[in-house]
């Protein structure tokens, strides 16, 4: 999944009034972990690193569309929802809670009420059920990890490897449960995909309907790339136009195959409209900027599978969206001096003879 630096939300912190209910019969917590996903991979590994003091918002709405709660949570900051004796040490399949647990990185929010029903809100039905949003403020990351979310195969995304459970005893945090639901007798712990990458949206849930005693905790982990440092990148416009650059820039792959030749780069660079026209022309773009001045392993990894999209004629990917993150990447660094300028610009190179006149 791709997310625009774009689309960030401000975070609005209210008063613990909306959180500070009496313990009941099923409560649901949201949160996980805020992360700088070094390698891009889309897992916490190696010589990642958590984030903390980012904010993270909470909303959800009731069964008739109303919003009902909305809180913020920092990483690395207990919550006033969550008491310390609740927060696991490891917050993995370990038994055990700790007061002193590991919050770095870490965010959690405790949405309080019986049998599923939030102070002030609507009981939820099976055919309406709660709806919570999970945001990241990202304005509040640090400069140094502020890329693109790295895409995770599957939502919610679960970059540590917690997974998503029911949990019928305790919480918030899983002790050897089954990923997914409790049992089949417990109510189910649904995940839907955000509506749209730009939004800054990472996730949906759905809570259980009421008389369903369960705990319910959902993950949603957030593992943002370090800041690629700007170079030097050029436009469709330039590529087509500079066919001597372009032959010294070749081969790259597109959709499926290799580009050798400087009209067929340049004839695809030039394709107009946008879906899978505006994505052929900012894909090879992009790979010619790639193979010339070098790019960011999330440009790398969106190229290749936007390619694979392409060449298995994949109706359901996202061309459109792919697209418009790799025109901001071939757009960031166009003012930077590259030295492909001392070449003058001949726009009827690949014109057939009888044009160029």
């Amino acid at each position: 999944m791709w997310i625009s630096r774009s689309g960030r939300l401000a975070a609005i912190a209210l008063g613990a009034g909306l959180v500070a209910a009496s313990p009941a019969a099923a409560n649901q917590f949201v949160g996980d972990l805020v992360y700088c996903d070094t390698d891009a991979n889309g897992r916490y590994d190696g010589a990642d690193f958590t984030l903390d003091g980012v904010e993270v918002r909470v909303s959800c709405t009731d069964a008739g569309g109303a919003t009902c709660f909305e809180s913020t949570a920092t990483t690395g900051v207990l919550h006033p929802s969550v008491t310390p004796s609740a927060f696991d040490t490891a917050c993995a399949p370990a038994a055990g809670y700790s007061a002193a647990g590991d919050l770095s990185g870490r965010y959690l929010v405790e949405i309080m009420g019986t049998n599923g029903a939030l102070p002030g809100c609507l009981p939820p039905t099976a055919q309406r059920p709660y709806q919570c949003r999970v945001t990241v403020n990202e304005a509040t990351l640090p400069d140094t990890c502020n890329g693109l979310v790295t895409p995770i195969a599957g939502l919610p995304a679960d970059g540590n490897g917690d997974g998503d459970w029911c949990d019928p005893e305790d919480g918030p945090f899983p002790e050897g449960q089954i990923l997914g639901d409790s049992s089949a007798s417990q109510a189910a712990c649904e995940a839907a995909p955000s509506p749209g990458p730009s939004d800054g949206v990472h996730t949906t849930f759905s809570f259980p309907a009421p008389g369903q005693n369960t705990v319910c905790s959902l993950y949603a982990d957030f593992g943002y790339t370090p800041r690629a440092e700007e170079g030097p990148t050029r436009t469709p416009g330039f590529w087509k136009n500079h066919p001597n650059a372009v032959a010294a820039t070749l081969p790259v792959s597109f959709c499926g195959r290799t580009v050798t030749n400087v009209c067929d780069a340049i004839g695809l660079a030039g394709q107009q409209g946008g879906g899978i026209n505006a994505f052929t022309r900012h894909a090879l773009t992009a790979a010619l900027n790639c193979s010339a001045f070098g790019c960011s392993a999330e440009i790398q990894a969106l190229l290749a599978e936007g390619n694979a999209a392409c060449a298995s004629n994949d109706a359901s990917y996202d061309f459109g969206g792919a697209a418009s993150v790799l025109d901001e990447f071939n757009n960031s660094g166009d003012a930077i001096p590259s030295g492909l300028e001392q070449e003058a610009a001949n726009p009827k190179y690949c014109q057939p003879a009888a044009k160029r006149r």
